[in-house]
């Protein structure tokens, strides 16, 4: 084992520095070059630990090419030279270079360092860092109640889902990906819930829950507007352009107890069989059936609050109370209305030529009955005009201009509405 060759004689210990030469992992021993004082070369020196159990608990570590190290030459109950068994007791770092390495550490700080940076910090007030470079670090720091976690990149595998945080180094800017997924439970495929953002959601962000059934892969729901898988219960989904997009197989309830806006600049648009808006003192309802009117059901009435109101059907005006020019018939007021049904109208009386001591004489007329049928002076001037006689009666003239303005005022019975106002 050992190379070195000598007088077999008992000798005391002896610790040597050396360098180490060589390296065998596999067997846990160095090759030691030992300088001082005869340039000795040692074979296969295995190195201690500072704890190994049977087992392979315990400290582990391959050293380093060119590392120095402290070398016992052979145990006090050992003789020297061929038959001593020397072991790697300890490792040292060139005089002068250990204080850089230490400057930071305080009285019963603890490291564990690597060749490039990366350690295992221990401090003295109970913090720990296990550091790996600048920006790859956790920090479990006791004076905060801390646990603090610095990296560029973030994947977390777990059995109830997954959570995954990139930035693409390659791409110019770094454009970052971000995606959460949860499953309903640990032996399930594929997650029910799922939060992405950045490139995993187009540049927005987007929130997705499956039903009990799952979703189908690149099967979109047809009863949607937007883009939902078959099977999807819920998806919010917000693009670059901030648009945003609710769609749910359930009900969606939208509560508060305070008060509640919804505004738009350009228009709301709602598309539903039946809508019902409801307050604590009354509500409206609209109600649709294809191939029917649309119902509007008012129950506690209807109280409208313009500066103009106006009915359009098609491209007639029916209603208007505008002022503007073509638009400037008012609307049936209160006053009016009572004065359409009561009034009552003024009828010229013509005597009948056949009947002596006939006198003239006016009569009045509700406006809302029937002008034509059963008027004493329509049918007497239509008696007349039969015979020829109107033309020989004084203000035949007059009483003919009467009867055509008279007949435009006829009236419907069951809504009081003249021809006259029809026509307006």
């Amino acid at each position: 084992m050992v190379a070195f060759t000598g007088d077999v004689t008992a000798k005391p210990p002896r610790i040597f520095t050396g360098n180490v030469f060589e390296i065998y992992p596999e067997l846990g021993a160095v090759d030691i070059k030992v300088g001082f004082p005869d340039s000795r070369f040692y074979e296969k020196v295995p190195y201690a630990s500072a704890f190994k159990d049977k087992g392979l608990a315990g400290f582990d570590f391959v050293p380093t090419r060119g590392c120095t190290v402290l070398l016992l030459e052979h145990g006090s109950e050992d003789s020297g030279g061929e038959t001593s068994a020397p072991i790697v007791i300890g490792f040292m770092a060139p005089p002068g270079k250990s204080i850089g390495a230490r400057r930071e550490l305080l009285p019963s700080d603890v490291q564990v360092s690597g060749k490039y940076g990366n350690n295992l910090l221990l401090r003295s007030n109970g913090d720990a860092y296990l550091v790996g470079d600048a920006r790859n670090l956790i920090a479990f720091i006791t004076t905060e109640e801390l646990t603090k976690l610095r990296t560029t990149n973030f994947e977390h595998e777990h059995p109830g889902g997954r959570v995954r945080w990139m930035i693409d180094g390659e791409a110019q800017g770094g454009a970052v990906a971000y995606l959460h997924t949860v499953k309903r439970n640990m032996a399930d495929d594929a997650p029910y819930l799922s939060v992405s953002a950045g490139t995993d959601a187009a540049g927005g962000l987007e929130i997705r829950m499956a039903g009990e059934g799952g979703e189908v892969p690149n099967s979109a729901n047809p009863i949607f507007v937007n883009d939902v898988p078959v099977g999807c219960a819920f998806k919010l989904g917000v693009d670059m352009l901030g648009n945003v997009g609710v769609s749910a197989t359930g009900a969606v309830v939208a509560e508060s107890i305070g008060p509640m806006t919804l505004k738009s600049a350009s228009g709301i648009s709602l598309a539903a069989p039946q809508i019902a808006f409801t307050s604590v003192v009354g509500g409206i309802s609209i109600t649709s059936v294809p191939g029917q009117p649309t119902r509007l059901v008012l129950p506690d009435g209807l109280e409208i609050v313009a500066p103009h109101i106006k009915i359009t059907q098609g491209t007639t005006h029916l209603l208007s109370s505008s002022e503007e020019e073509g638009h400037s018939k008012k609307l049936l007021t209160e006053e009016l209305f009572d004065w359409v049904v009561n009034h009552r109208h003024m009828h010229y009386v013509i005597p009948n030529p056949t009947q002596t001591g006939s006198t003239h004489g006016l009569t009045t007329k509700p406006l809302n009955a029937s002008a034509l049928a059963t008027d004493t002076l329509y049918t007497s001037i239509a008696q007349l005009q039969a015979t020829d006689v109107v033309a020989s009666i004084p203000g035949a003239q007059f009483i003919e201009t009467i009867l055509a303005a008279e007949s435009q005022y006829t009236a419907d019975e069951t809504t009081a509405i003249t021809q006259e106002t029809k026509a307006r």
